[in-house]
């Protein structure tokens, strides 16, 4: 049988506290009560209770009592580093091969020649999500951030409780669709998502997508940008339902599945319960439209006109 000391010696006490000057007889006493806790693993250390910790104290003699525990608390916090290191290694390697992944589909649907410009990439988090479940309904705000931009904020990888993997979660408000040109935006990266998730040619259709991009700028159009925007949300959040009764997405989206939501949407019916759309006042200078300084090239043509008005009446006075 090997002994349990020269396992956590190996192991656990001497790879954590390398290049450390420590003392010989405090690394055995580390592993002498690592071994009576029957912790055996860094894996087992990392996840070690303060209360434990104690324990082991208690049974050291008074004069090594605050280094033993001192030198403990160290050994803990350096294995807690270790496990997450090793995650974050395990999480950018699977980020790696699903990425490839993806790629190869973008090449077996479009040609090895085709690259996806990052622009259009939506960010790994949606990716994932999307890979597991292309019919899962994400808001088209999630998808208002490429993977190529540097604007993290509202969302912070933390470690979960559970798993003890990095999730991604938002921490701070969702954006709104605020405008047309944000709403394409999103629709676009949403589509490319679906492309670089699904290896399934028959499930997606791109003359579909375009028919339904037109479909909402229609709307856009004849209604205003506010029903367009609201019936989209409400109508694709209806794919898991119409994914259980056997419909794929491009089906879905070539075809009107619910006319009386379409309808209420061209009439001013529907009502924005979700608060996906946020009326932006101001243009892309920052100000309202009150506010905005008359074109020069404009005011020109309009002092212009002003004057032959004005002349030409004074001309007609003097004739008569």
């Amino acid at each position: 049988m090997v002994d349990r000391s020269i396992i956590v010696r190996k192991t656990v006490v001497d790879p954590l506290l390398e290049g450390e000057q420590v003392d010989e007889g405090i690394k055995s006493l580390l592993v002498e009560q690592l071994v009576k806790e029957k912790i055996l693993s860094q894996l087992l250390l990392s996840n070690l209770s303060d209360a434990a910790i104690q324990r082991m104290a208690g049974r050291i003699e008074n004069d090594d009592k605050e280094t033993f525990k001192l030198y403990m608390v160290t050994l803990v916090d350096q294995a807690k580093a270790a496990q997450a290191a090793k995650r974050q290694r395990v999480d950018t390697e699977q980020e790696k091969e699903d990425l490839q992944r993806f790629r190869q589909n973008i090449t077996s649907r479009f040609g090895p020649d085709v690259e996806v410009p990052p622009t259009l990439v939506p960010p790994y988090r949606l990716l994932s999500k999307l890979s597991r479940s292309p019919f899962e309904h994400l808001p088209a705000s999630e998808f208002l951030v490429s993977a190529a931009s540097t604007d993290k904020s509202g969302v912070q990888r933390v470690e979960d409780l559970n798993t003890g993997k990095a999730v991604s979660v938002r921490t701070g408000k969702t954006r709104k669709i605020s405008s047309l040109a944000q709403w394409v935006e999103a629709y676009c990266r949403w589509c490319t998502a679906l492309f670089m998730v699904s290896d399934d040619k028959k499930e997606l259709n791109p003359l579909a997508m375009f028919k339904y991009l037109l479909k909402i700028l229609q709307l856009a159009e004849k209604r205003n940008v506010q029903a367009a925007v609201v019936f989209d949300h409400k109508y694709r959040s209806a794919l898991p339902g119409y994914h259980q009764e056997g419909r794929s997405i491009s089906e879905v989206l070539e075809n009107d599945l619910d006319p009386s939501l379409y309808l209420m949407a061209q009439f001013g019916g529907l009502e924005d319960f979700d608060n996906v759309y946020e009326q932006d006042d101001q243009n892309r200078h920052g100000k309202k439209r009150e506010e905005r300084p008359i074109c020069a090239y404009y005011q020109r043509g309009q002092n212009a006109l002003l004057k032959r008005i004005f002349w030409r009446q004074r001309l007609i006075k003097v004739v008569v």
